[in-house]
C-alpha cells in the first residue's frame, strides 16, 4: 500500500510539474513580442529617430509631462467660478445640520426640519482675491511643468547617445572584421607563398609550420570579430526599443572628423541648449513660487459665494430663495505652522539656485572634457594613420625580401603582426572620434 502511496504522488508530481512548464511556455510571449520589427539599413540620425519613438525608456517621461500638464490644468481650474448641485432628502425626529458630500466642491450644508423632507440646492463660489495663493500656485505647477519636458528633453540627449554609442560599437565590429579578412587573406598568401618555397628547397618546414599557425591564429580572431558584430546589432536594436528579430543594417561607416578650434563657441551654445540647465531653472522658479504660496497663507482670503434653495418639508411646506454673501477669512493663530511653511519654502529655494549653479559647472566640465577628448582623439587618428602606411610599407619591403630570398619568415610574420597592430589602432582611433564627437554633441544639448 505504501508503495502505492509513493507511486501516485511521484506520478501527481510530474503531471504538476509538466503542466506548470507547458502553461508557462505557452502562456508567456516573448519578451520583446511586443516591440517593432524593423529590417532596413538606418543612419546614425534615423536610428536615432526610431529610438525617440520606440524607445519605453522615454514612455515614463513623457507620462510625467503629461501628470504636470493635468497640475497645471487643476490650478488654474482654481480661479475659476465653481458650481455644485446638491439634493438632500430627509428625515428625523429633529433638526440637524446635515453637509453635501466631501468630493463634490463648493461644499453646501442645510438644516433639515423635522420629518421627512427634500430640498435642492445650487452653491456658487468665485474668488476673489487670494494674497497671490492661487497664481503661485500656477506658476508653481507651470514651472513644474516645464521642468518635466526638460527632464524628458534630457532623456531624449542621453537615449540618443546610448543610440549612437551602440551604432558606432556596431562599425567598430564591422570594421574590425574587415581587419580580420585581410589579415586572413595576407596569412594565407604568405602561406602559399612560404609552401611553394619550401617545395623547391628554399625554406626549411619550419616556415610552413609558422605560417599555418599564423593562417589559423588570424581565423581564429576573424570568428571573433564576426560574433562581435552580432553581439553589437543586438546591443544597437535594444538601444533602438526594437524586436531583436529585426533584421538592421548600418549605411554609415566612421568618419575622420576635424575637432573645433574654440571651446568657448560650444560653452555658450551649451549654456543656451543643455536641458539640463533648463530644467534646474525651471525648478528655481518652481521653488520661488512656492514660497509665494506659502507667504499668501498671511494674507485674506475673499469669495464670493452664493446660494439657490428649493426645499419641501411637512412641517414647513414649499419655500425656496437665494443668498448672496462677500465671504472674508483671515487667519490669526496657527502655532507656527506658516512661519515654518515660509522657512522651508525659502530653504528650498536656496537649495534650487545652489543646484543649478552645480548644474552650470557640470555642464561646462563636460564640454571641455569632451571638447578635450575629441582633440586628442583627431590627433591620435593622425598619429594611427601615419603608423599605418609606415607598417604597410615594412611589410611590403618585408615580403619582397623574403620571396627573394633575402629575409626569413618570422620577418614577415612579424611585419605582419605589426600592420594589423596598426590597423587594429586606426580602427580604434577612428572609433574613439566618432564616439568623442558624440559626447561633446550631448554636452552641447544636441540630438
Amino acid at each position: 500500500m505504501s508503495r502505492l502511496y509513493s507511486m501516485l504522488r511521484k506520478a501527481a508530481f510530474i503531471m504538476i510539474w509538466t503542466a506548470l512548464f507547458t502553461t508557462s511556455g505557452l502562456a508567456q510571449p516573448a519578451p520583446d513580442a511586443a516591440r517593432p520589427v524593423v529590417k532596413r539599413f538606418l543612419t546614425v540620425a534615423e536610428a536615432v529617430g526610431l529610438a525617440l519613438k520606440e524607445s519605453p525608456v522615454l514612455r515614463s517621461a513623457r507620462q510625467e509631462v503629461a501628470v504636470q500638464t493635468a497640475r497645471l490644468g487643476m490650478a488654474k481650474a482654481m480661479k475659476r467660478p465653481s458650481l455644485s448641485a446638491n439634493t438632500f432628502l430627509s428625515a428625523g425626529t429633529m433638526p440637524g445640520i446635515i453637509a453635501s458630500s466631501p468630493p463634490v466642491m463648493p461644499s453646501a450644508s442645510i438644516l433639515p426640519p423635522r420629518g421627512p423632507g427634500a430640498d435642492q440646492n445650487l452653491m456658487l463660489m468665485i474668488p476673489l482675491w487670494t494674497g497671490g495663493r492661487l497664481e503661485s500656485q500656477i506658476r508653481s505647477a507651470g514651472a513644474e511643468r516645464s521642468a518635466s519636458q526638460s527632464d524628458l528633453a534630457g532623456m531624449e540627449r542621453e537615449v540618443a547617445m546610448r543610440v549612437k554609442e551602440a551604432y558606432f560599437r556596431a562599425l567598430y565590429a564591422r570594421a574590425m572584421v574587415q581587419v580580420g579578412e585581410q589579415w586572413v587573406s595576407q596569412a594565407e598568401e604568405s602561406l602559399r607563398v612560404t609552401r611553394e618555397m619550401f617545395s623547391v628547397g628554399k625554406v626549411p618546414q619550419y616556415f610552413v609550420l609558422r605560417s599555418e599557425t599564423e593562417v589559423a591564429n588570424a581565423a581564429q580572431e576573424l570568428t571573433t570579430a564576426r560574433n562581435n558584430v552580432g553581439l553589437a546589432l543586438i546591443d544597437l536594436k535594444t538601444a533602438l526599443g526594437v524586436n531583436t528579430a529585426s533584421e538592421i543594417d548600418l549605411s554609415e561607416t566612421m568618419a575622420a572628423l576635424e575637432p573645433d578650434p574654440d571651446v568657448k563657441p560650444l560653452l555658450e551654445e551649451a549654456a543656451r541648449s543643455r536641458p539640463e540647465l533648463a530644467a534646474a531653472q525651471a525648478k528655481v522658479e518652481a521653488a520661488e513660487a512656492r514660497a509665494g504660496l506659502a507667504r499668501s497663507a498671511y494674507r485674506p482670503q475673499i469669495y464670493l459665494s452664493g446660494m439657490a434653495d428649493a426645499a419641501s418639508s411637512r412641517e414647513m411646506g414649499e419655500m425656496g430663495g437665494y443668498t448672496a454673501a462677500l465671504v472674508l477669512s483671515l487667519p490669526l493663530l496657527d502655532g507656527g505652522s506658516r512661519k515654518a511653511a515660509v522657512e522651508e519654502a525659502r530653504a528650498m529655494r536656496e537649495k534650487a539656485l545652489a543646484d543649478a549653479e552645480q548644474s552650470g559647472l557640470q555642464v561646462s566640465k563636460e564640454v571641455i572634457q569632451a571638447h578635450l577628448s575629441l582633440t586628442t582623439a583627431a590627433q591620435n587618428l593622425k598619429t594611427s594613420q601615419a603608423a599605418l602606411v609606415q607598417a604597410e610599407e615594412e611589410y611590403r619591403i618585408a615580403r619582397m625580401r623574403y620571396e627573394a630570398g633575402r629575409g626569413i619568415n618570422v620577418e614577415v610574420m612579424d611585419a605582419l603582426t605589426d600592420l594589423v597592430r596598426a590597423r587594429t589602432n586606426q580602427v580604434n582611433a577612428l572609433y574613439m572620434l566618432n564616439m568623442a564627437r558624440a559626447e561633446l554633441n550631448r554636452a552641447m544639448g544636441r540630438l
